[in-house]
């Protein structure tokens, strides 16, 4: 379940950028998932491989 959260941050984000409203919103949201995206990923690589 850990391994897969990046990606339902991803998938958020691809959903906040096909979404309708101010500009400004869409951009942050955008912005905030997919830093949840490569923080979560690089904390699964952290996980996998403690060399990392």
């Amino acid at each position: 379940m850990r391994l897969g959260k990046p990606m339902e941050h991803l998938q958020a984000a691809l959903r906040a950028s096909q979404a309708t409203g101010p500009a400004a919103e869409q951009i942050t949201t955008i912005g905030r998932q997919l830093g949840y995206f490569g923080y979560l990923t690089h904390d699964a690589l952290v996980w996998v491989c403690p060399a990392f």
